[in-house]
């Protein structure tokens, strides 16, 4: 997904695009979800390639790659769903202000670790 670096209407320079970009991204997910669609949006892309290959102009910048399609269960996934899998308790992982220091939300008995 390309973001578009100025406004249409006038040519101004558009400080919001990257913003504007995540929003349609995250409506675009919303939408395939409801669709029976899976989005994998990925960052780790080269973006200077991109804009070689397809000669972009300056005026876009490549914000993301996605893959969307319908989702198949493999046997691969059907075995990992099988293992027993361990997850971290929540107080070693969820912190507030300093690594280290318990959130306060733990405080709550509601939260599960599920």
């Amino acid at each position: 997904m390309l973001s578009k670096k100025t406004i249409s209407r006038n040519n101004n320079l558009n400080k919001h695009y990257l913003y504007d970009t995540e929003s349609a991204v995250a409506n675009l997910t919303f939408q395939a979800n409801s669709l029976d669609l899976y989005v994998h949006q990925m960052g780790g892309f080269d973006a200077q390639l991109i804009l070689e290959k397809y000669l972009l102009s300056d005026e876009f910048e490549p914000a993301v790659v996605l893959a969307i399609g319908r989702k198949v269960t493999s046997d691969f996934e059907k075995t990992m769903t099988d293992l027993d899998v361990k997850r971290n308790p929540l107080h070693e992982i969820l912190f507030e202000n300093k690594f280290g220091n318990i959130h306060s939300i733990l405080n709550n008995e509601t939260v599960t670790n599920n």
